[in-house]
């Protein structure tokens, strides 16, 4: 593995391998040291932990040793490499009016997937777990989530549908997401931001559909049963109401500093003409 550093500071960070895990909506999940596993493929490596110190503009290639047991069934087979700087400390904010105050640590995470392949032939499944969840984030967006599960022997970039079904059963919402990369024996989770104007109480049927696969394209798909609650709905749309105000406010505010810039340069260029005019009748004769 080839490791350089950037900028002109000394850096210490923690050189790592764990086995693979996938994050949520896909992609490799970010991990700290103390969260690496060693239970599957992290397994054959020698390296677990370890502080690397570079110089400014120092490159080094650190060598690993791989051991593949026997037996190891054919597929595909995930350990991901973490390169991860200490946290830095940040400072507290100021407190606001309602007494409340935040801080902001530091940390960057670097990441590279060490894909093992056994075998030749491979498999793309999937299954979708029967449950659903929903939540508000900050009292105004609402979010709806599922899990799937990478039940194939190699990674897979699935595409996902949703569809919104009303009591009459009238499709009233549909979307779809490209999920980031799925590795194999894997569950993650997949969210989805149901736009505003379907905050409405009602019961819906939820279809998720997910397509995969490389050459044979496969679909499969799972229902679910939502229920918006009124009380949360009129909380949420009274958020947007206000959230909506503000921007208002805020674009008046705007046009307003424009009107009042465009008045002073007007009157500024006025003046000018009237002493360049002044000037002009003091040097008549």
């Amino acid at each position: 593995m080839f490791c350089k550093t950037q900028g002109q500071q000394k850096k210490t960070n923690t050189l790592f391998i764990s086995d693979g895990y996938t994050g949520n909506n896909g992609g490799t999940k970010v991990l700290t040291p103390e969260e690496a596993t060693y239970e599957k493929t992290g397994s054959w490596f020698n390296l677990r932990n370890e502080d690397v110190t570079l110089d400014p503009g120092e490159d080094r290639i650190f060598d690993f040793v791989l051991t593949i047991p026997q037996n190891t069934t054919p597929g595909t087979h995930v350990a991901v490499i973490y390169l991860r700087s200490a946290i830095v400390q940040g400072e507290e904010s100021q407190e606001s009016n309602k007494g409340t105050s935040f801080v902001i640590n530091e940390a960057y995470s670097l990441s590279s997937a060490v894909i093992i392949r056994i075998g030749d032939e491979t498999t793309y499944d999937f299954a979708i777990q029967d449950k659903i969840e929903e939540k508000w984030i900050k009292n105004k967006d609402y979010v709806i989530s599922f899990y799937i599960t990478n039940t194939g022997n190699t990674y897979s970039y699935p595409k996902a549908y949703l569809s919104m079904y009303d009591h009459e059963d009238n499709l009233v919402y549909k979307t779809e997401k490209e999920i980031d990369i799925v590795y194999p024996d894997n569950t993650c989770r997949i969210d989805f931001l149901i736009p505003p104007e379907y905050y409405i109480q009602d019961t819906y049927r939820v279809v998720l559909s997910l397509e995969f696969g490389k050459e044979d394209i496969k679909n499969i798909s799972a229902e679910f049963g939502l229920t918006l609650d009124p009380e949360e709905i009129n909380t949420a749309l009274d958020e947007l109401a206000k959230e909506e105000q503000i921007e208002n406010n805020t674009k008046v505010l705007t046009d307003e500093t424009l009107h009042i810039i465009i008045i002073i340069v007007f009157a500024f260029i006025i003046i000018i003409i009237f002493f360049i005019f002044l000037l002009k009748n003091k040097r008549k004769p």
